[in-house]
């Protein structure tokens, strides 16, 4: 391969290529990058909401049972209780989402 040295040329190619790209993408439907959605947001949020009731629930299981010495019995029923927690809260999350975006015309 031959470098020529010049950046000019780098940087033609170089737009000309990402040009050629978009127009395939633009062909193939695809559209360009956008902002989330706000349901898309919410999602998100919801599961990051079930993610940390779980890992809440463990660690203080965990906490319970490296003081109280009752392993594993806290940190099973923390974490099941966390489980069942963060479902109802992400639930809770996706019915806002649903309902806000039924309002929007």
């Amino acid at each position: 391969m031959e470098d020529s040295g010049k950046p000019q040329d780098f940087e033609a190619r170089l737009r000309q290529a990402r040009s050629g790209f978009e127009k395939m993408e633009e062909q193939a439907g695809n559209a360009p990058e956008q902002e989330p959605s706000e349901s898309a947001i919410k999602s998100g949020r919801a599961g990051s909401e079930l993610l940390a009731s779980v890992f809440a629930g463990g660690l203080l299981g965990f906490l319970i049972d490296r003081f109280a010495h009752t392993t594993p019995l806290g940190l099973i029923s923390l974490m099941v209780l966390g489980f069942i927690s963060g479902v109802m809260r992400a639930n809770a999350t996706m019915k806002q989402a649903n309902k806000k975006n039924a309002e929007k015309p």
